[in-house]
């Protein structure tokens, strides 16, 4: 999960059985909130990220982010980089961003 905040996607798919999740987000005191509250569960990992310095080559079958598409954070610059970097190359990869409507013009 890219920007995971609370984490509610990517525990979501722990939840469904998913084998291994890593939550990730830019600000260091979400992700230590995120392992202290759930690093018991082994499929779970736990990362900073910050999209426009991500060097990672480790790739993903699905990657999951959750408004994380404002133009504050640059977040519709960025993102779509880190999924076509990060995103496994195969036809049952899956990336899925989700963004509220904020007003009319958004």
């Amino acid at each position: 999960e890219v920007g995971a905040g609370v984490g509610l996607s990517g525990l979501a798919c722990r939840a469904c059985g998913a084998s291994r999740v890593l939550l990730t987000d830019a600000e260091l005191r979400l992700v230590e909130s995120l392992r202290s509250h759930h690093g018991h569960h082994a499929e779970l990992g736990f990362e900073t990220l910050d999209w426009k310095t991500d060097s990672g080559s480790e790739q993903f079958d699905v990657i999951l982010g959750s408004d994380i598409l404002l133009s504050v954070c640059e977040g519709h610059i960025f993102a779509p980089r880190l999924v076509a970097r990060r995103l496994r190359h195969h036809a049952a990869s899956r990336a899925l961003l989700m963004s509220a409507v904020r007003c009319g013009s958004t």
